[in-house]
């Protein structure tokens, strides 16, 4: 935290569905997640960073073509 901040990268905690001993950081700008953990009284460790894309756009299968196994 004191890394981004020094830099004036401004982020937000993410609390939901963190379990305990890991905290998620989420940098504003881009929407990369970085995910720490750590064990009581051990300094965070980074374990993932990550990017979800929001929206996309999915073509609709062709009428006749054969069911891709997920139900489409």
């Amino acid at each position: 935290m004191a890394e981004l901040s020094a830099i004036d990268c401004p982020f937000t905690s993410l609390t939901l569905h963190q379990p305990p001993g890991q905290r998620a950081l989420q940098v504003d700008s881009t929407g990369v997640t970085f995910t720490f953990r750590a064990e009581a009284g051990s300094e965070p460790l980074l374990d993932s960073a990550s990017h979800w894309i929001s929206t996309h756009e999915c073509t609709p299968p062709e009428a006749d073509a054969p069911d891709d196994g997920f139900g489409a």
